[in-house]
């Protein structure tokens, strides 16, 4: 089943779910029970001469763009 990460519209609070493709999304908060939305994760690649980048969801490598 996917994981999916969300993040509050209040609090700014994230936290990751495990949902069935099919399932509904989340709507409110396991924190504070404010509105919630999907975030698009970070992910991470590696290559054997540059080492590990982290990218966000703007494209731009976490690490090396600091």
């Amino acid at each position: 089943m996917p994981l999916y990460e969300y993040r509050c519209r209040e609090q700014g609070h994230t936290f990751e779910v495990i949902q069935k493709a099919g399932e509904a999304p989340v709507e409110r908060c396991q924190v504070c029970g404010g509105p919630v939305e999907r975030a698009l994760p970070r992910f991470r690649t590696r290559d054997r001469f540059a080492g590990v980048h982290v990218f966000d969801r703007t494209g731009r490598d976490v690490l090396r763009d600091k």
